[in-house]
């Protein structure tokens, strides 16, 4: 019995050839990406601000280095130590658009996101992972009046599970880092 081949022998060997020069291409690539990530890792263990960076924000997706970079030359350049303070709470406590968010919201004060700071934290402690991320993590913090605290979610859908079922979480969160008890409050991110 004899085997047969498909194809002719000279198509064959053309693919064999082909498939030979794609896979020394992928390695070459391999190669290249290993060095580049090994230049991007020997940059960052010199560069003490993005060791700082990254140990404080690297889990805020829509902060990048050189928007974080920027910003802090923006407020490098005041002498509003106030300014620079809620600078700094608000860039904890909230990933998305924060220059906007400082600017329009300049009458929080700092004891504000402390609180909530520390509320994150307590939870942080209480869920995984996961949960956190997916729930917890997207509430930002909008206001604190007459010990009413206003949250703001970015979906019907969020404020439907979070009121079912985390709200006793931050109520107690929230008591615990303040001695306090608060009414919280939740509505759709504007």
């Amino acid at each position: 019995m004899y085997l047969q081949l498909s194809e002719p022998i000279s198509i064959k060997e053309s693919r064999l050839e082909e498939l030979s020069l794609i896979e020394m291409e992928i390695s070459k690539l391999e190669k290249k990406l290993y060095e580049l990530k090994k230049n991007i890792r020997d940059i960052e263990e010199d560069d003490t601000d993005y060791k700082k960076y990254k140990s404080s924000f690297n889990s805020y997706e829509h902060v990048d280095y050189g928007t974080y970079c920027n910003l802090i030359k923006i407020f490098n350049s005041t002498n509003d130590n106030e300014l620079l303070l809620k600078f700094n709470s608000y860039f904890q406590v909230n990933n998305l658009n924060i220059v906007n968010n400082i600017t329009s919201k300049p009458e929080l004060e700092i004891e504000h996101f402390e609180i909530w700071n520390k509320a994150l934290e307590n939870m942080k402690k209480e869920l995984t992972e996961i949960s956190y991320n997916t729930w917890i993590k997207t509430i930002k913090f909008i206001s604190e009046e007459n010990d009413v605290i206003t949250l703001g979610v970015p979906s019907e859908f969020n404020l439907g599970i979070i009121e079912s079922r985390y709200l006793s979480l931050i109520k107690n969160s929230i008591k615990l880092s303040t001695n306090k008890k608060y009414k919280i409050k939740i509505q759709l991110n504007k």
